[in-house]
């Protein structure tokens, strides 16, 4: 079960290592030493502009580009291996110019974001593939077992929504899991399904806020306000969805109902 451009383990056999090591549980003795706490992490990431050297270059070079990048990410591991006691790395390609290391026995946070750190900088060196002088850069998502779910699918679903931050926030760099902003975005995600058929619903209501005039203290107007009844969440203001529905083009459903209204 292993890639045939990279050597490496492939999905199939990475899931499994991955299962098998999340059936560990983790350790809540603090007397115990860090590294047999049984934490789990893992880096997931995908080259930035790999698609444009495929296209340009050929697939050939782009495989023997995945190849090298393959040999440096292994020495990154074996050398955060050896820099940390030993212990378990496991580097595999998941598929197109995807990767991702799992770290069995991390010691934590900060042994995870120097791997990061580390294939970062290995990255950046130029690779020198049969005559051609190439250069790539990735895209990494950082993910802990105790911040990102118990199951393996929780903790990939995790490590990709954290390589997309990675991406949407720059590329070529790493970005740690955030229970929070995760949190954020499930909101934002659940916002925006449901907005256009809570027009239809009638969850929306109008407040008119009077405007008056400084001088004279005389009604010049009132200000219609939109609020959003949203039975999970409350009523909701204005810049809770109207970003949303402008994104998604709801806004056009949104400011008929108003006008009507």
């Amino acid at each position: 079960m292993h890639d045939p451009v990279t050597r490496l383990p492939n999905r199939t056999l990475f899931f499994e290592r991955l299962a098998a090591a999340l059936e560990t549980p983790p350790y809540q003795d603090d007397s115990l030493p860090s590294r047999q706490h049984a934490r789990i992490g893992l880096c997931y990431l995908d080259l930035d502009g790999f698609k444009a050297i495929n296209d340009t270059l050929g697939h050939r070079t782009g495989d023997r580009l995945l190849a090298a990048v393959a040999a440096r990410l292994t020495d990154c591991a074996e050398n955060d291996a050896s820099r940390n006691a030993g212990g378990n790395r496991l580097v595999a390609r998941l598929g197109g110019d995807e990767f991702a290391i799992l770290v069995e026995d991390s010691a934590g946070t900060q042994e995870l974001t120097d791997l990061a750190r580390s294939v970062l900088a290995a990255l950046q060196q130029p690779f020198d593939l049969a005559g051609q002088r190439l250069s790539v850069s990735a895209s990494i998502g950082v993910v802990e077992r105790t911040a990102a779910g118990t199951s393996p699918t929780g903790l990939m679903q995790a490590a990709d929504t954290t390589l997309y931050w990675a991406k949407a926030d720059g590329r070529a760099r790493w970005t740690l899991f955030d229970p929070e902003r995760n949190a954020h975005r499930m909101t934002r995600q659940s916002l925006s399904s449901t907005l256009r058929p809570a027009v239809e619903r009638g969850e929306f209501t109008l407040e008119y806020q009077p405007l008056v005039g400084m001088a004279d203290g005389v009604l010049r107007g009132v200000e219609a306000l939109v609020r959003w009844n949203h039975p999970q969440f409350g009523v909701l203001p204005p810049n809770r969805f109207v970003q949303i529905a402008e994104e998604d083009g709801s806004i056009v459903q949104l400011g008929r109902w108003v006008l009507r209204t």
